[in-house]
């Protein structure tokens, strides 16, 4: 798709207006420098005054790639305001998975067995369990006891099997 500065509404080629990411906020240095890259190249492009090769070598970017943020960055986040920087942000989704129906593996087309999203339904049927696995996987907290499988750690063993029968209860029960 070709896209010029010129195409755009008037009231969002201004990129200082859009709303911004502060770079703190994003985990580690590698996305962080991922972050600015991109939105030196979308301001360069929005400022209409180079030519996109030129924006294409100095960014090392594909203008595919430059493209597909720009339509990001102008689309309606949930706040009513565009996505702008935001959507810049390295490995970050701007829509949750929509789960498919179950689908029998065996019996699945092209080998595909619909299991996108089966953790956010199995999340929303257990908000517990969401709970559980935030607090022990990214907040790095120990296991609650119940949750423990009577090793010293009180790590994987334990968690693991709660899990596997939590999914299993899941599976194998109704909607």
């Amino acid at each position: 798709m070709r896209l010029s500065p010129r195409e755009i509404d008037p009231s969002l080629r201004d990129a200082s207006a859009w709303p911004a990411v502060e770079p703190s906020m994003v985990p580690t240095a590698r996305a962080r420098a991922a972050l600015e890259r991109r939105v030196a190249s979308v301001k360069a492009w929005l400022d209409g005054t180079r030519a996109l090769s030129e924006i294409e070598r100095e960014f090392r970017v594909r203008r595919c790639e430059l493209y597909r943020w720009i339509q990001r960055c102008l689309q309606a986040h949930d706040d009513g305001r565009i996505w702008g920087f935001r959507a810049l942000i390295p490995h970050q989704r701007r829509a949750p998975n929509q789960p498919k129906p179950h689908v029998d593996p065996a019996s699945a087309p092209g080998g595909k067995s619909g299991q996108a999203g089966q953790l956010r339904r199995l999340f929303t049927r257990f908000p517990e369990l969401e709970e559980l696995v935030d607090a022990t996987l990214f907040q790095k907290k120990p296991l609650p006891t119940a949750f423990r499988c009577g090793s010293p750690c009180g790590t994987s063993t334990g968690f693991g099997s709660s899990v596997a029968a939590i999914w299993a209860l899941a599976t194998t029960s109704g909607p």
